[in-house]
């Protein structure tokens, strides 16, 4: 299941009011995508828990007697008022004790004297068995109590969506536009320590801009989205840095010289380009487009799009919209 597909069947769980547990791999954007979900859901608050911090006796709270009564005082951290998604991340780390303390809450939304609040949902994830994560496996009424069980995938297309509305640095994002199979490079068979996702390829993002410099630090980048990745990135990056003055090309569209028997120097110029969207640029871009052929062009204009929305009001976008309406679904 993709990121868009995930985002609809959780958003459609949240309206039923029934919790959800979400599989994947390390680092392939599970919590994000569902924190990403309570912020497109008007007045809904994102509540994180690692149920593996806790005992079992955490949940139901602290016993204290009230006019002769044992009443159960509710923890601190249990949601109590408004609306939103409780995020019970890496739920299936923790000892199946706690697992078991939280069949009522998950299925029946209280424990103890404790009622979830109308509005809050419980959405649960956690690594799969073969991730070589720190799991223990759930049981069967524990996995029964969720109305669905999701497996999300990396999907590049969507990432890089993503990553340009998230500000990770263009050159990354054209690298992985390029070689997208890349982005995801965990194997279980293998133990390398640093390896390519989507949270190495941001934590690589904030390197670079602290100061990381790819054709320089070399081991650095290993260190962080492993040996292989950070071997291609090396070379694209040599690439990058020889193509046009982006300026250059914004101010002389028609004349500029194109790369285009390198493929790898294309998606790196379409990248770099079209983070220079506004609403001045566009007529620049749109020549640009055109020249460049149908693909690329509809590569650099959709890219712009997702970078600055606003450029899509302006006439030379419109007109450009027409002209490639067949493609641009």
């Amino acid at each position: 299941m993709n990121y868009s597909a995930l985002k609809r069947a959780v958003k459609i769980a949240v309206k039923a009011r029934r919790p959800v547990f979400v599989w994947g791999g390390p680092g392939i954007g599970k919590s994000s995508v569902i924190h990403q979900v309570s912020m497109e859901l008007e007045g809904f608050q994102f509540k994180d828990t690692r149920a593996v911090h806790y005992d079992p006796v955490d949940f139901r709270g602290i016993p204290k007697v009230v006019d002769q009564f044992t009443k159960w005082f509710s923890p601190d951290f249990l949601p109590k008022t408004g609306k939103g998604i409780w995020f019970l991340d890496e739920l299936n780390a923790a000892p199946q004790a706690v697992q078991a303390a939280l069949y009522q809450l998950i299925l029946d939304r209280k424990v103890g004297d404790y009622t979830l609040p109308e509005g809050w949902v419980i959405v649960a994830a956690g690594n799969r068995d073969i991730d070589r994560a720190i799991v223990n496996r759930m049981s069967s009424p524990l996995c029964n109590r969720f109305a669905g069980h999701y497996e999300l995938e990396v999907d590049a297309a969507e990432w890089k969506v993503w990553a340009i509305e998230a500000d990770i640095i263009p050159e990354l994002v054209a690298f992985f536009s390029w070689r997208p199979q890349l982005l995801y490079g965990f194997d279980p068979a293998r133990t390398d320590k640093a390896f390519t996702t989507p949270r190495t390829v941001e934590f690589l993002s904030d390197l670079i801009k602290a100061g990381l410099e790819p054709e320089k630090d070399f081991d650095m980048m290993s260190a962080c989205i492993g040996q292989g990745t950070a071997t291609e990135l090396t070379g694209f990056y040599r690439i990058y840095r020889s193509l046009p003055d982006l300026d250059e090309a914004l101010k002389n569209p028609d004349t500029v010289k194109l790369p285009r028997e390198n493929i790898g120097a294309m998606y790196a110029l379409v990248g770099a380009l079209a983070r220079k969207a506004t609403k001045k640029t566009m007529p620049a871009l749109v020549v640009l487009a055109k020249r460049i052929g149908s693909d690329f062009g509809v590569l650099l204009i959709k890219d712009a799009i997702t970078a600055n929305k606003s450029v899509a009001e302006t006439g030379s976008y419109v007109e450009w919209a027409a002209e490639n309406q067949s493609v641009m679904i």
